[in-house]
């Protein structure tokens, strides 16, 4: 489990632009928002000042 936490969240598709935490669980995203519960056992990953785009991947 990983949590990023605090990153500018960008999400076109649905027309999300916000800062905010992302849970991912077994490589898929399990939750977006802000003040996400961290279950025991979670990598914590500071995404301040960074920007999180899921499903976004870089073709290069």
């Amino acid at each position: 489990m990983l949590l990023i936490r605090g990153g500018r969240v960008v999400d076109p598709s649905q027309r999300l632009d916000q800062t905010a935490d992302l849970l991912v669980i077994d490589g898929r995203v399990a939750g977006i928002g802000t003040e996400l519960a961290t279950p025991h056992g979670t990598a914590v990953f500071d995404a301040r000042d960074l920007v999180v785009a899921p499903g976004l991947v870089d073709v290069h």
